[in-house]
């Protein structure tokens, strides 16, 4: 699987309206607040998993142990947990029937993890792998549009299409 992600990847996941995110941290300064928020403000409905804190409520939301705990629907998950969780995270994922899988990553590894790539490679799942969602979303901050036009430049950022 390369590394790569296509921009067709993003816009679908992105596209989608009904997400489970993993990871999401009851320390209100963790990123994955900030992404919570900027998802909810543009109307997407967020199913939280953190089994570490099931049944704890953040944000509004409570979280669950596993999507199968939840029992909600989703279209595609989200997973910023730390990149030895990240195979968990998405073998959760894909027992629930999901075939649409983020792997974010803003600094560091993030949930980029070679054995969650290879789960979602096996059961042919589209995967967007290490990048943050924020740089894709209009009108988002200044130095989300900032981050995106970095990946540009250094020749980082998906491309618009799949090689022939």
């Amino acid at each position: 699987m390369s590394s790569q992600t296509h921009m067709a990847a993003v816009q679908d996941l992105l596209g989608q309206p009904r997400l489970a995110l993993y990871g999401l941290s009851h320390a209100p300064q963790h990123f994955s607040h900030a992404v919570l928020g900027e998802l909810r403000a543009r109307g997407h409905e967020v199913i939280a998993i953190n089994p570490a804190h099931a049944g704890e409520e953040v944000d509004g939301l409570r979280l669950w142990g596993s999507l199968a705990q939840a029992g909600q629907a989703v279209d595609w998950a989200l997973v910023m947990t730390p990149a030895d969780h990240a195979a968990a995270a998405v073998r959760d994922a894909l027992d629930c029937g999901l075939r649409r899988i983020w792997l974010y990553r803003g600094a560091g590894r993030g949930a980029v993890s070679d054995e969650a790539l290879a789960l979602c490679a096996q059961a042919g799942a589209t995967v967007v792998p290490g990048e943050c969602p924020l740089m894709f979303l209009r009108d988002t901050q200044w130095f989300h549009r900032l981050h995106g036009w970095l990946q540009k430049v250094g020749g980082n950022a998906p491309r618009e299409e799949a090689p022939a």
